[in-house]
């Protein structure tokens, strides 16, 4: 008998902060507001404002939620694609901001699991 074959099925996730659905973050760039289709720790993806950008650019702006906003400087990571994506890995963000992401987070799991 020879050896087992295997074969990779699909695809394997790299990165290292899971990205998150809900609740949705308000992010702020060049003075224009765009709610994620997903985010994480590590940065966030949101459709419809990649003009004019490309790969490795830095940007900087705002993310929070109901009024309350934290400053971030980023990486673009990739852009284009049917709804003019742009996806931003975090290159500078607050302690204050990642507590603030993660109490939020907590919430709105918790509220999920009394509905």
């Amino acid at each position: 008998m020879g050896r087992a074959q295997y074969r990779k099925v699909g695809y394997r996730e790299k990165r290292k902060d899971q990205r998150v659905l809900f609740p949705p973050l308000s992010i702020r760039v060049d003075g224009a507001t765009f709610e994620t289709v997903n985010w994480s720790f590590g940065g966030f993806r949101v459709d419809g404002t990649a003009k004019g950008l490309k790969p490795g650019d830095m940007i900087s702006g705002t993310l929070g939620w109901d009024g309350v906003r934290f400053p971030f400087l980023g990486r673009v990571m990739r852009v284009g694609g049917e709804m003019n994506e742009l996806a931003v890995s975090f290159t500078d963000i607050s302690d204050a901001a990642l507590l603030y992401l993660d109490g939020r987070l907590s919430e709105y799991l918790a509220s999920q699991k009394k509905a």
